[in-house]
């Protein structure tokens, strides 16, 4: 089983469109973990409404094509995702592979580690929260010295949407 660290935002009925990707996603992976979820302001577009942002931990035996195709491109069309040229456009979901154990690789498809790890604090904040000794692979450094993991600005945790993803999470480890 490879452990693979997700991105999740959303800023369109974010709580709803969280949840349905998350039943979603149990039905193919095992989800090992949900961080903290945060409201965040849009990027590049500060007129639109905040987004709901957080990682997840998952388990899975796919391949990393079938998983980014198979499974997460499916979840966020079957939720309403149109992807634009305006790459700050409003979204109902948006799932992005974040960590693949140590793997580093860069194609047209996907950059691991993913870039926003990097500058993003709503994406180095959950992913430290789930594992607070993650290395970044292509380097080394460990995620809890990036900038980007120190600087909370801006983010408001969403209570109590958080408890309700880790109860779902918690759902399927009793099952």
């Amino acid at each position: 089983m490879e452990k693979v660290y997700l991105g999740v935002g959303s800023n369109m009925k974010p709580v709803f469109q969280v949840e349905r990707a998350l039943l979603l996603l149990k039905k193919s992976v095992k989800v090992a973990g949900s961080s903290t979820f945060y409201w965040t302001s849009a990027l590049g577009h500060p007129e639109q409404d905040p987004f709901l942002n957080g990682c997840w931990k998952i388990e899975t035996e796919l391949s990393l094509l079938d998983l980014k195709e198979g499974v997460l491109e499916r979840i966020e069309e079957d939720l309403g995702r149109r992807r634009t040229e305006d790459k700050w456009a409003d979204r109902p979901i948006d799932l992005d592979i974040l960590l693949w154990g140590d793997r580093v690789e860069e194609c047209e498809a996907w950059t691991l580690p993913h870039p926003d790890i990097r500058n993003r604090p709503f994406v180095a904040i959950p992913l430290l929260e789930l594992d607070p000794d993650l290395r970044m692979p292509d380097t080394g450094e460990r995620l809890a010295s990036l900038e980007a993991a120190l600087e909370s600005e801006g983010m408001v945790p969403a209570e109590p949407v958080i408890s309700r993803l880790k109860e779902m999470v918690i759902e399927e480890e009793h099952r």
